[in-house]
Parts: C-alpha cells; sequence; structure tokens
C-alpha cells in the first residue's frame, strides 16, 4: 500500500505556543520556519537542513551562549532603570535593576554570558564600523574590533538550521540609526543571537531589533522600539523610551520529524531550549498540502484540545489520504 510522505514546513510561518494562557506566536515570518525535516517514502530524512547520510555544505555554528539565571529578564540592569512611558514587558514583570550590589546570583550568570562571548573565537573580523545596507550575515562570531554604528538595516541568515548562533563582538559601544530593521530568515532565532558590547548601546528610534544585548556600559533606547530579545547592562544603568515594546524570546521546537503510517503520521518534535521564562503549557499542530498552502489544525492527537498535543512532545495526526505529500508544522 502506498503511504503518505509527511514534510515539516519551512515555508517560514508562525508555529503557536500557549504560555501563561495565552496564545502568541513564537516563530514568526521574519524569523524564518528553522527546523527543516521531510520524511518521504525513498525513507530520506532530511534533518536541520542537511539529508542524513549526505555531507554537509558547510558546518554551521551552533554554540550558544548560557545566560543561566539571567535569561528570564527583557531588561537587565546593573545600576539603576529609568522606564519610558507606555513600555511593555512580555512576560509581564521581566525587568530587574540594582543587581550590581550583592552582586545577585543573576548578575554573577549575565557577567559569565559576557565574559563568554567575548571570549568565543572570531569567525570573521571586520575593521569597517558601518553595517552596509542590506548586509546579510550567516551564522558565527563576528567581531567589530572598535565600535559598530547599524545605521542601515541587515538580516542574519541562519542556513535552514535552527540552531544556528549569532555572536557579535564589539570592542567599543554600538549606535542604530533611526528605523534600522533586523530580519531573521532560514531558521535564525532571536534566542541565539547575542550583541557583545565593550561599551555603552543606544538603539534609536522606531528601531525593530532582536536578540541578547551584553553590554559592559548604559545602554539607551528611544521612542517605540521593539526588541524581540533582552537588554542587559552588567555593569551600567538603563534608560528606555516611549512606546518601548520588550518581548523575552522564545526558541522554536527542534527535530521535528514524521513517521507515515496507513492515513496517519506520527509528529514528533524537542521542547524548545528557551521559553522566555514561563512554562510552555501545549502546542498546536497544523497541516498542508502544499509548502505556503491554507494550514489547519490536525486532527487526532495533535489536535489542540487533545492532551497529548497540549502537554507531550509527539502526537498521531489522523485523516490523512495515502499518497498525499503533507506538511506539518507546531
Amino acid at each position: 500500500m502506498k503511504q503518505n510522505s509527511v514534510k515539516s514546513s519551512d515555508d517560514g510561518r508562525w508555529g503557536i505556543l500557549r504560555r501563561l494562557g495565552q496564545v502568541r506566536p513564537f516563530r514568526q515570518s521574519s524569523e524564518g520556519f528553522g527546523r527543516t525535516l521531510v520524511a518521504v517514502v525513498t525513507s530520506l530524512l532530511l534533518i536541520g537542513g542537511f539529508i542524513a547520510g549526505a555531507p554537509a555544505a558547510s558546518a554551521a555554528y551552533t554554540t550558544t551562549v548560557d545566560l543561566g539565571t539571567s535569561a528570564p529578564y527583557s531588561v537587565f540592569a546593573g545600576g539603576a532603570f529609568t522606564e519610558g512611558t507606555t513600555n511593555t514587558f512580555t512576560p509581564a514583570g521581566s525587568t530587574i535593576f540594582g543587581q550590581l550590589t550583592g552582586p545577585t546570583a543573576a548578575w554573577t550568570a549575565a557577567e559569565a554570558a559576557y565574559l563568554d562571548a567575548a571570549g568565543r573565537a572570531p569567525t570573521t573580523t571586520t575593521i569597517a564600523k558601518d553595517i552596509p545596507l542590506n548586509t546579510v550575515y550567516g551564522a558565527g562570531v563576528h567581531k567589530f574590533a572598535t565600535f559598530l554604528a547599524a545605521t542601515s538595516s541587515f538580516t542574519l541568515d541562519g542556513g535552514g538550521d535552527s540552531n544556528s548562533v549569532f555572536i557579535f563582538q564589539i570592542g567599543g559601544y554600538m549606535t542604530t540609526g533611526t528605523n534600522v530593521v533586523m530580519t531573521l530568515t532560514n531558521g535564525a532565532q532571536s534566542s541565539r543571537v547575542f550583541f557583545q558590547v565593550g561599551g555603552y548601546t543606544t538603539l534609536a528610534a522606531s528601531n525593530n531589533f532582536k536578540g541578547t544585548i551584553l553590554a559592559d556600559g548604559a545602554i539607551n533606547t528611544g521612542a517605540t522600539l521593539t526588541m524581540n530579545g533582552r537588554i542587559m547592562a552588567i555593569n551600567g544603568a538603563i534608560t528606555t523610551g516611549a512606546a518601548n515594546a520588550f518581548t523575552v524570546p522564545v526558541a522554536a521546537p527542534t527535530g521535528v520529524a514524521g513517521t507515515v503510517a496507513n492515513t496517519e503520521s506520527v509528529v514528533s518534535w524537542t521542547a524548545p531550549a528557551s521559553t522566555g521564562g514561563s512554562a510552555i503549557t501545549g502546542y498546536q499542530v497544523q497541516v498542508a498540502t502544499t509548502v505556503g498552502g491554507s494550514y489547519a489544525n490536525a486532527a487526532g492527537t495533535c489536535a489542540p484540545a487533545s492532551t497529548n498535543a497540549s502537554t507531550g512532545v509527539s502526537c498521531t495526526a489522523t485523516g490523512l489520504t495515502n499518497g498525499t505529500t503533507y506538511f506539518f508544522r507546531s
């Protein structure tokens, strides 16, 4: 009997994560659809962007920076924190300051993360102090020896691997221009992007920034900043502008795979390493028959109301048609 072929979507669309009673996107189109896995009739399995048994085109940089007990915070100040009007923080209450006093365990973890990022061997080194318009960076450790002035929008490309890590080592200060947008694509995730800044950091108005900024000095932000990540002034103060929005990044599930059977498929995944400081209370699994097609909630134990799909890391999607290729996202 001809069985289904099952693919996980890599069309860059969102998944759904239920956290603290909320339904919120955890892998948006700007960040790509990280883990691309394919289970086909020929039994080839595409894992993390590489076909099993086939040589990898290049080795990805996947060694992340461990934030330890400082990870749950969207705003982390060793010194004072002056909050702008109408700022929002997700999760609520994810701000902390005055951590130099003691110091606290969270400050020790943040300092260790800063030193870890600073001590990585660079994969690229540049003397240039500005990022040219539409520059695309691959995973790795990118060193700016003096300072960085990001006056133009730029992109981080994960190369199809949601485990890809991006570290920017900046010897002095970091500043951005107005309306700078950082785009993540092909599996790059906010939870795996780090800026290690040797001095102060200033993010201008209307920036859309992602990742964790680990700065030795003070951090200042302009109005209407959207930050899917963290600003962490290890030994300095933080001042935010009006209408800033901060969200602790949530990592995508990894290891998504499908095992085909008669009119059904077992879909499995590995829980994300970073949950944004709150426990994951469920997943939503959706299915389509074309990449970028119309997705619908999967049936069987993958259905949203199923205990299996809500709390486990696998489920069985039923009601499929043999001989049809299906794309799942979770």
